[in-house]
């Protein structure tokens, strides 16, 4: 990554061929794992087995991990749990970073939040794969600004992550203008470019003053304190103008040695069109990895670095909320079946490539792959000198050092499943907890009906309106609407006097790019009137915030769905499985291995 450094190299995501404006990265869809009620957790845990866990690191633990978590919202995850749900997204979510000066790619959220159930799940019905693998899914990238050829992908952090960089960034590779200086050159570069273009007998010396005034005089009195900053930014002759515009803007044209060469692709990087995703061949394992062309025996199919969490204590649930004092653990978070572990460590590694937390497994000689650590030679080499740390050692360890890859034992053919054996351990779990699903389910195989299920049902149904019907959804279902509003036009009603709250009418979204999770809100549908343009449109009564409730006038059928209220959606399902993917015993360090002899290999 630019962002790296000699000394503490980061990797990032970087494009393989020219993308345009809204164009969206498809082939790098990946899962989202919320981390429900994480860190609202009892510090008495860590204290019943000093030998295991970690106590003095918990607080260090959790800020490390957080920073490679986002927010729920992105994924419409935020009611999960009682307060929050930091969600994993790895691949796109982890090695597209962060600058101060540029975001060219965002979330493509309607991508997640509008997604269909797998085909493999029917609603109302029992399945191995609920709680055990994650409904969330299809989280790609959308193109913000054209990018060409070359350029690294820099994610779109939000506001509130632009205002705290700022004040506390001590990065000198990061950029001290803000994003928005860089947007204010941008658009007067563009007005003094297409001025001289309506204007081309202007000569050079007055072309050079149009610019000088716009810069000098216009600008200062516009931008205030920012206007020496702005300044900078633009080029002083009519020529860079134009070819600052050419370049992508002010930003690129300022940092032209960001945008990586084909030959430089080849050499430091590692091609990631081996695999893609789809609907696993194994019926109980959700979605799975494809080569997508022929790969060799010995191959690499892909390198993942990977994030360690030194005490895997921190995974455990407990229960939250004010009356609430039991450190008896309730479950353990998801993200714990897509982790590689070793039965005697509580050291686990959750691997950040594109689509690696993708491969199932298959035992024996019915696997095609393994995982193993990558070498110098390789593109992006494992940090070995971390094998002979500690655990506690590894826990003060703030930056991903370790990374691992995945080789194929046998040719692969395109179109093939890519499979890993994940080992004995897991494979027992797995074959007991198949075994008490079997007998559980042996009267029937009825299953509540989950928020998913009723979307992929009401996408052409009605919902139920309080005002005429009493809706007859699950008790831990809630409707919900993507609600953007403004005022009522004049003449219509702005108040309900028998509701005590104000009317206001939606507005958006409109469009795909228009779906964010932050505009999803809990309602209750309250009437409905058929709609030619929408199927139906609905009136609705959201909580905006403590002090805010409205009324919604005018909300389309296709902005209205449902969620799962806080531990009712299949992420927390009692009894689903969890167990880490295990490594190959003799590539797992030895100084890793702090359960040895504890009688702790959970």
């Amino acid at each position: 990554s630019y962002t790296g450094t000699d000394r503490e190299p980061k990797y990032g995501l970087f494009a393989g061929k020219e993308y345009g404006v809204n164009e969206t990265l498809p082939d790098y869809a990946e899962l989202a794992i919320p981390l429900i009620d994480f860190n609202f957790q009892p510090k008495e845990q860590f204290q019943r087995n000093p030998a295991v866990s970690l106590p003095n690191h918990h607080a260090k633990l959790v800020d490390f991990l957080e920073g490679f978590f986002w927010t729920a919202n992105f994924v419409g995850a935020q009611w999960e749990g009682e307060y929050a749900a930091p969600t994993a997204i790895p691949g796109v979510g982890v090695l597209s970073h962060y600058h101060s000066g540029i975001s060219n790619v965002n979330f493509h959220q309607a991508s997640v939040l509008l997604r269909k159930s797998p085909s493999f799940l029917n609603a109302g019905k029992a399945h191995l794969s609920r709680g055990a693998v994650t409904p969330y899914h299809n989280v790609t990238l959308q193109a913000t600004r054209k990018i060409p050829l070359g350029m690294e992908l820099f994610a779109d952090f939000g506001d509130v992550w632009d205002d705290e960089t700022s004040a506390e960034n001590d990065d000198a590779y990061q950029d001290t203008i803000r994003r928005s200086d860089y947007e204010k050159a941008d658009k007067i570069i563009a007005d003094l470019v297409n001025f001289f273009q309506e204007f081309p007998d202007l000569s050079r010396d007055l072309q050079e003053e149009i610019i000088d005034f716009m810069v000098e005089d216009v600008l200062g009195a516009a931008a205030g304190k920012h206007a020496k900053t702005i300044r900078s930014l633009i080029p002083s002759s009519p020529r860079r103008l134009a070819q600052a515009q050419a370049a992508g803007g002010s930003f690129l044209y300022r940092y032209r040695e960001m945008i990586r060469s084909s030959d430089w692709l080849q050499q430091n990087g590692f091609c990631l069109d081996t695999i893609r995703a789809g609907p696993s061949t194994i019926p109980s394992a959700g979605r799975g990895a494809f080569a997508t062309r022929r790969i060799a025996k010995g191959e690499t199919i892909t390198i993942s670095p990977m994030l360690h969490i030194p005490d895997k204590e921190i995974l455990n649930m407990y229960p939250v909320g004010q009356s609430s004092s039991s450190t008896q653990s309730i479950g353990k978070q998801m993200i714990l079946n897509y982790c590689f572990g070793h039965p005697e460590s509580s050291l686990l590694l959750f691997p950040l490539g594109s689509l690696a937390t993708l491969i199932n497994h298959q035992s024996g000689k019915s696997s095609n792959a393994y995982v193993t650590w990558s070498r110098r030679a390789d593109k992006l080499p494992n940090q070995h000198q971390y094998h002979d740390y500690t655990v506690e050692q590894m826990a003060d360890v703030s930056k991903i050092v370790l990374t691992m890859k995945v080789v194929a034992t046998s040719d692969i053919v395109e179109g093939e499943e890519i499979f890993l054996d994940y080992g004995p351990q897991w494979e027992a779990a797995w074959n007991d907890y198949q075994a008490r699903w079997q007998r559980d389910n042996k009267g029937g195989n009825s299953h509540p009906f989950k928020a998913q299920d009723l979307r992929d049902q009401y996408r052409t149904k009605p919902f139920e309106a309080a005002r005429t019907k009493r809706p007859p959804y699950p008790a831990g279902v809630a409707t919900a609407c993507f609600l953007n509003v403004r005022e009522v036009p004049d003449g219509k009603p702005m108040f309900d006097e028998s509701l005590g709250v104000d009317i206001v009418e939606w507005s958006s979204p409109t469009t795909q790019q228009d779906y964010k999770g932050r505009n999803l809100f809990i309602v209750d549908i309250l009437d409905r009137s058929a709609a030619p343009d929408h199927f139906f449109n609905y009136t609705a009564l959201a909580k905006f915030a403590e002090d805010r409730i409205e009324e919604i006038v005018n909300v389309p059928h296709e902005a209205c769905t449902f969620v799962d209220l806080p531990y009712q959606g299949d992420i927390s399902l009692p009894g689903a499985f969890r167990h880490p993917i295990g490594i190959i015993d003799g590539h797992f360090p030895q100084k890793w291995r702090n359960l040895k002899g504890t009688g702790s290999k959970h």
